[in-house]
């Protein structure tokens, strides 16, 4: 049977054909482990094959997968932005510091360009540490609300003063931390 296919494959160390052997027979974990033993490539090569083979009957096994492999960015790009928040958790939670802020922007770029969700852009740019990005939608938002009120009003306006005088000034601590 198959168990013999596995059994004789690691009497002769021949570790690929037994992780063949294993994923033939649907015995997933026994095929990870065995791949542990054959050696770095092996193991690249099976978590791959493990991913491509689950990741349709389980989707959570996307966030495994970007997280294992270090490719956030790849699961930022292909995110669905109607489940924009999970992303910057998870963004929030795995991204190294030094990738954090550039996951954040693009982020926000993907919300901003494909979904013109301009109010979660702008969210996604204040976690990148993004005064200009944050402030150019800040103002959008301004100007519309003078547009819906046909004026200027003042407590919008001192509403957008408010906000980006804290912003710069938290932009401002940060930068002088580092």
């Amino acid at each position: 049977g198959g168990s013999d296919m596995v059994k004789k494959a690691l009497l002769v160390g021949n570790f690929p054909a037994a992780v063949d052997a294993c994923f033939q027979q649907g015995l997933l974990a026994d095929a990870l482990l065995l791949a542990g033993c054959g050696g770095a490539e092996l193991w690249e090569q099976t978590r791959v094959r493990f991913f491509e083979r689950e990741t349709k009957a389980r989707p959570y096994l996307n966030i495994v997968a970007a997280i294992t492999t270090g490719k956030l960015d790849q699961l930022v790009a292909e995110s669905d932005l109607e489940e924009w928040k999970q992303t910057l958790a998870i963004i929030s939670t795995y991204a190294k510091s030094e990738e954090f802020t550039t996951l954040c922007e693009q982020l926000g770029c993907r919300l901003q360009d494909e979904n013109g969700d301009l109010k979660n852009a702008a969210l996604c740019y204040l976690c990148a540490i993004n005064v200009p990005k944050t402030v150019s939608i800040w103002i959008k938002e301004l100007r519309e609300t003078c547009k819906q009120i046909a004026g200027t009003s003042s407590m919008a306006l001192h509403a957008l003063i408010e906000k980006v005088t804290v912003f710069t000034q938290e932009d401002m601590n940060y930068l002088v931390s580092q």
